[in-house]
């Protein structure tokens, strides 16, 4: 499982590494302080696996605000997570001009307010320069953005961004997420 890496810039830093017993029941837990105070945590991912080119890294940045929930009661956290529906063929390949859904949802158990404009930045080429898309329409809480994309490019990295009302944030780059046709 790849391993978060905790940082702090304008808020406090959780430090804590991942623990739990059964696959899938990773979790991270860490003491916060008792008062209401704002957080970021980071989580870097990275494979290298032979004839799997998407995917190939992920950084994601959550921002939330979370007070001292007590000695023993564990709590949730307020972390926002998006959600990508590329419609892709069985290679991972999409059309050069086709739409990215991009939903935000908050974590099962959490109550949160509603989101607030959500971005979508692609690259052809791994991240070195972006261009923000925008959005081709919104349903519910998801925005649907048109990508367009040039003649030479082979893969898309995508860096969408979403905030609710109450404060709490993602930002979250996939390097190589799908290829193009």
């Amino acid at each position: 499982m790849p391993r978060g890496r905790p940082g702090a810039r304008g808020g406090r830093a959780l430090r804590g590494e991942p623990s739990g017993g059964d696959e899938g029941d990773d979790y991270i837990a860490a003491e916060v302080a008792p008062d209401t105070l704002a957080y970021r945590l980071v989580q870097d991912t990275a494979r290298d696996l032979p004839d799997r080119p998407y995917s190939t890294r992920t950084h994601t940045e959550w921002a939330f605000r979370s007070g001292h929930a007590g000695d023993t009661a564990l709590q949730t956290l307020p972390l926002v997570q998006v959600d990508y529906a590329v419609a892709t063929d069985l290679s991972g390949k999409a059309g050069r001009r086709t739409e990215v859904p991009v939903t935000p949802s908050h974590l099962a158990g959490v109550a949160g307010s509603r989101f607030r404009p959500v971005t979508l930045d692609v690259s052809y080429d791994d991240g070195a320069t972006w261009r923000r898309t925008d959005p081709a329409r919104g349903g519910g809480d998801g925005v649907r953005f048109h990508l367009d994309a040039p003649a030479q490019a082979r893969f898309v990295t995508l860096r969408a961004s979403a905030r609710d009302a109450d404060g709490n944030a993602v930002t979250q780059t996939v390097v190589r997420a799908f290829g193009l046709r």
